[in-house]
């Protein structure tokens, strides 16, 4: 299995609060997200920290679909997200 790590910081000059709150809300992933197309079945998670959702991603004119999970919920600290169905990942989230 090819394991690979993509870093990337982002300086957004914006309470940390309205960034997080933001972000929690998975509608708002196609606004940030350039290949996400769109996401729907948005729940949420049983714990009441985040949600689960699906999505459609479109890369090189190929689309594919998954699943997200919140598996790590603090607020206005972490978020990460794991992603099945499609491109395995995990996506974790910093503030």
């Amino acid at each position: 299995m090819n394991t690979k790590t993509i870093i990337r910081d982002i300086r957004v000059d914006t309470p940390v609060d309205r960034v997080f709150d933001f972000l929690v809300d998975p509608n708002n992933l196609p606004e940030i997200w350039p290949n996400i197309i769109e996401v729907k079945n948005v729940k949420r998670s049983k714990n009441n920290e985040g949600f689960n959702f699906s999505w459609t991603y479109k890369m090189s004119g190929a689309q594919f679909e998954g699943k997200c999970e919140t598996i790590e919920y603090v607020p206005y600290e972490r978020l990460i997200l794991k992603s099945n169905k499609g491109l395995d990942s995990t996506i974790t989230w910093r503030f």
